[in-house]
């Protein structure tokens, strides 16, 4: 019941955020009337291009993953936890991307909206971040349900393959020659030259 809730509260934040990034992209007007924008006398102008621009068209083609992942969880789709983690990575970014670039701008004296926006702002923003790690959590979770229930008897992970070649490397330091045999015959090899070459002198 309870991810069920927080599920279908990850889809209207999402939704909140593709549709605002719309408006702002497409229609800014009404977004600044019905709140999801701001006034372009309110913000700077490097910022106000910025947000409608450069980060407002990624995120219409980016924002709908994490929605549309929670809500291919509540369906039961099995590739959600893909879609989640990706999702959760975008909405990890833009916040933080959206709340550096105001801060900076802030800092050097620039406009960066209402008092009230900037609150609205804020709140969203931790909003979308807490969105994007729980589903991130689920996502990792489940991934790790799946692989314990599909994974064979014999595979015991890393720990059985530095047991097989630590086996191996003992095998082969066992079939190697030791040193000593190496002089040994080499030194054999060395007096049978001698040898040959003291007759082929004394024929000579």
């Amino acid at each position: 019941m309870i991810t069920t809730t927080l599920g279908i509260l990850v889809i209207v934040l999402g939704l909140i955020c593709w549709l605002g990034q719309s408006l702002v992209v497409f229609a800014p007007d009404v977004a600044v009337r019905i709140g999801v924008g701001e006034p372009e006398e309110d913000i700077d102008r490097s910022m106000y291009l910025f947000e409608r621009y450069s980060q407002g068209i990624p995120d219409i083609l980016l924002t709908w993953l994490l929605p549309a992942a929670s809500l291919m969880m509540l369906l039961d789709h099995q590739h959600w936890p893909i879609l989640a983690l990706i999702g959760g990575g975008v909405y990890l970014y833009f916040p933080s991307v959206f709340s550096i670039t105001r801060i900076v701008l802030r800092r050097d004296g620039r406009k960066v909206g209402s008092p009230a926006s900037q609150v609205t702002a804020w709140v969203f923003g931790a909003l979308w971040t807490l969105s994007a790690i729980y589903m991130i959590v689920l996502a990792i979770a489940e991934i790790g349900r799946y692989t314990s229930k599909h994974s064979r008897p014999q595979d015991t992970g890393w720990l059985q393959y530095l047991l097989t070649l630590r086996s191996v490397l003992f095998l082969w330091r066992g079939t190697r020659p030791v040193r000593g045999n190496h002089r040994t015959s080499g030194s054999r090899r060395t007096n049978a030259m001698q040898l040959r070459g003291i007759r082929s002198s004394r024929r000579r």
